[in-house]
């Protein structure tokens, strides 16, 4: 199955924590693509984080970063949720739009 990987710029995630007063949209974008027979995003995690456990891309991993952080959002195919990636921990929503409600709104510690 081909699973989705957007992208929110990094500072939408950190902006209430850095103080930003940023009037920007917050926009993802879809930056690649995981091939895997299911829905994990952990494995997904770990494929995009591939940098720290090889030297050799995977080969079902079509992204051309080396790591992902804070921004990124898998599309599970299975049942069309998103799945943010957050500073401590995931989030999970119907929508990128419902996504970027959350993240306009996210505050560390609440």
């Amino acid at each position: 199955m081909k699973i989705k990987i957007f992208q929110f710029p990094m500072w939408a995630v950190y902006k209430n924590i850095l103080k930003l007063d940023l009037k920007e949209d917050i926009t993802p974008v879809e930056v690649g693509y995981i091939m895997l027979d299911s829905f994990d995003r952990d494995e997904c995690w770990h494929l995009g984080n591939w940098g720290a456990w090889t030297e050799e891309k995977p080969e079902n991993l079509h992204y051309d970063g080396r790591s992902f952080s804070s921004d990124v959002v898998f599309l599970n195919p299975i049942n069309n949720r998103y799945h943010c990636a957050m500073p401590f921990g995931w989030h999970e929503s119907n929508s990128l739009e419902e996504i970027v409600e959350y993240i306009e709104n996210y505050s560390f510690g609440k």
